[in-house]
């Protein structure tokens, strides 16, 4: 691991429990973006509660996005943000996920801002390391 680049760090290192959630941390000036890594997803989401506070630019056109209430038309948004002095750019479904994101921060004291799905993991080249519950980018 020591030729790659960590930008990741899972939730260990911050103390959430339990330890079971692989969570994300990057931040957009002084604001913190939590996200829940979701390797079975292809899209990345990003809860519609916090756009009012982070820059974006909200794309063209709609898309269906599959969600447990069923199949919804949603918009969606390029978003940048930074892991130290690095600067990640990706498009990511607006939903509302405020009542499930709030059931999991009354549960496990995490405020996610959305999850981040394979398309993100394969376009920066991301290895998942649960062993030491990192994961790095592969250069």
């Amino acid at each position: 691991m020591d030729k790659n680049k960590s930008f990741l760090s899972f939730n260990l290192s911050r103390g959430f429990t339990p330890a079971n959630l692989p969570i994300a941390s990057f931040y957009q000036g002084d604001t913190e973006l939590n996200f829940i890594i979701d390797t079975g997803s292809d899209s990345n989401v990003i809860c519609s509660d916090i756009l009012p506070h982070i820059e974006h630019t909200i794309l063209d056109g709609e898309e269906i996005f599959a969600t447990a209430g069923g199949l919804q038309k949603v918009k969606k948004a390029t978003i940048k943000f930074q892991y130290g002095d690095e600067t990640f750019t990706s498009v990511f479904n607006i939903v509302d996920l405020k009542e499930s994101f709030d059931k999991i921060h009354e549960w496990n004291a995490v405020r996610l801002h959305g999850m981040i799905g394979s398309k993100f993991l394969i376009e920066n080249n991301v290895v998942l390391d649960f062993n030491n519950m990192v994961a790095y980018n592969k250069k």
